[in-house]
């Protein structure tokens, strides 16, 4: 019976492994999403990327996975027998009712399958431009005298910006990718309502694209569109410091990190202060971004003005329902609520 198990998990791993790999590198959008070159010692695009991490499954932690001596049904399993299910119910041919436990493996794997990629994604193309900008840094000096503004904002914001979300994206794309009690971040429960996962999605590719139609993006990571460098300083020093505290809650989330999933209370770092320290520090970065377009849409009239400020607040509107939903979730977990009565606090302390 346990040859059995083993041999029922490893089919089901590899399928939904393939299916996946096939599912991406097929599909018109991610197929061109993920061909970007990456420049990181050598050439490669996230494919290559991902096709090795494919064989470095087959390789090292399937046969881990085949060789343990508990075998509970895998993941993939699960989730293969949960799509049998739900076409069973579509096709209303005897359907039966799915385990809460089933649901949250299924979902899960969903979660995992589609954040994994566009993590790992990101965090080569964070990891290429660090790398060129400390090359510039070596090649500048650490300090330019003649002109400290203009050395920030050209240079040491675009390495800081790199190393902090490399740093956050690395996180990311790990806690995706593996699962574990060793890691300490099986996940509990995933989010159960279709306007959760709807705020959420809404912010990445592809979703964000028809987001997009609707709400423009009026901000920029940096800013360098007033004539003054000290002008330009001022906010991408703010930008700076709300995206350190923006990695610092990652880092403290450490491989707990996940959207729509719960992995885990955290309360240490940031989370010490507020409970969506990530959200909040974010969006202030975002709000930073947005100034050249705010006082541009000023001299052009308050209309302008007006318009570009909706846009702005609607995608943060978008995070404080991703808080909204996400507390609805996690208040589910008895060691949440104790959290929320130790702090109080949303996204501001003893503000908001």
């Amino acid at each position: 019976m346990k040859k059995t198990n083993k041999i029922k998990n490893l089919s089901a791993d590899l399928l939904v492994i393939f299916a996946l790999y096939s599912f991406y590198t097929r599909l018109p959008y991610f197929k061109g999403y993920f061909s970007g070159v990456h420049d990181v010692f050598f050439q490669f695009t996230t494919f290559d990327f991902l096709f090795w991490v494919l064989v470095a499954f087959l390789i090292f932690i399937l046969p881990f996975r085949y060789f343990k001596k508990r075998q509970d049904r895998s993941k993939s399993l699960i989730f293969l027998s949960v799509l049998v299910q739900i076409c069973s119910k579509i096709f209303q041919k005897e359907p039966t009712k799915i385990k809460k436990e089933d649901w949250v493996a299924f979902l899960s794997l969903l979660v995992r399958a589609f954040y994994f990629p566009l993590m790992a994604n990101w965090c080569l193309f964070h990891l290429e431009d660090l790398i060129s900008f400390s090359t510039s840094l070596k090649i500048l000096g650490l300090l330019d005298s003649r002109n400290l503004a203009e050395f920030f904002n050209k240079y040491l914001f675009w390495f800081l910006f790199n190393l902090l979300f490399f740093v956050d994206t690395f996180i990311f794309s790990v806690s995706y990718l593996l699962e574990s009690k060793f890691l300490g971040n099986k996940i509990r429960s995933v989010e159960p309502t279709i306007f959760g996962w709807l705020v959420a999605l809404a912010c990445y590719p592809p979703i964000n694209n028809l987001t997009g139609r609707f709400l423009s993006w009026e901000t920029k990571d940096s800013v360098t569109d007033f004539s003054s460098q000290n002008v330009n300083l001022f906010f991408n020093v703010l930008i700076i410091l709300a995206l350190i505290i923006y990695a610092w809650a990652s880092i403290a989330l450490g491989f707990k990190a996940g959207n729509l999933v719960n992995r885990g209370i955290v309360d240490k770092g940031p989370y010490r202060f507020v409970r969506h320290p990530a959200y909040i520090s974010k969006n202030f970065a975002w709000w930073m971004g947005s100034a050249p377009f705010l006082f541009l849409a000023w001299q052009n009239g308050w209309k302008e003005l007006v318009l570009v400020l909706i846009n702005v607040i609607f995608w943060s509107l978008i995070y404080y329902f991703r808080a909204i939903t996400e507390e609805r979730h996690l208040m589910r977990d008895p060691d949440y609520q104790k959290y929320v009565k130790k702090v109080k606090w949303r996204f501001i302390p003893k503000v908001f």
